[in-house]
């Protein structure tokens, strides 16, 4: 089965079932994102804040601002408490429900995306400021319709 990523893989973030097909909860070391495969915000943050090339980031940063990008490490929710799934309303799950991030939860089918296959892939999150919590990883399924 193929996966192509277009969902966010939030820091702290909680679940939405249309959404959801693979689930990983693992420690973290530091705020920052899943780069491999790419994150909304990572992707975003990678293009160029300032001209951003796919229209899903062009998207995100007019809804939610450039200076949301520019802090791309830091879509999270601070002392969950494993209550994430319970915080995170439905639509609100790449922005963590944090309305700085709003442009990250647009539904759209052209954001970047990362071809895998199942059963062959290593993930990469690149932790940028170190300290304790975990994160949770959402992978859309094949069948998702933004």
């Amino acid at each position: 089965m193929t996966f192509y990523r277009k969902a966010a893989a939030c820091a702290g973030a909680g679940s939405a079932a249309m959404f959801l097909t693979v689930s990983l909860s693992v420690p973290a070391a530091a705020h920052g994102s899943m780069t491999d495969p790419v994150s909304r915000v990572s992707a975003c943050y990678a293009e160029g804040v300032e001209s951003p090339q796919s229209a899903a980031c062009k998207a995100a940063v007019a809804a939610s601002g450039k200076q949301a990008f520019y802090d791309w490490n830091a879509v999270n929710i601070a002392n969950a408490a494993g209550k994430s799934k319970q915080i995170i309303p439905d639509g609100k799950l790449c922005s963590a429900a944090n309305e700085k991030y709003r442009g990250l939860d647009l539904p759209r089918a052209d954001w970047p995306s990362t071809k895998m296959s199942a059963g062959g892939h290593t993930f990469h999150y690149k932790g940028t400021a170190p300290h304790k919590g975990s994160f949770a990883l959402y992978i859309t399924k094949d069948s998702y319709d933004p």
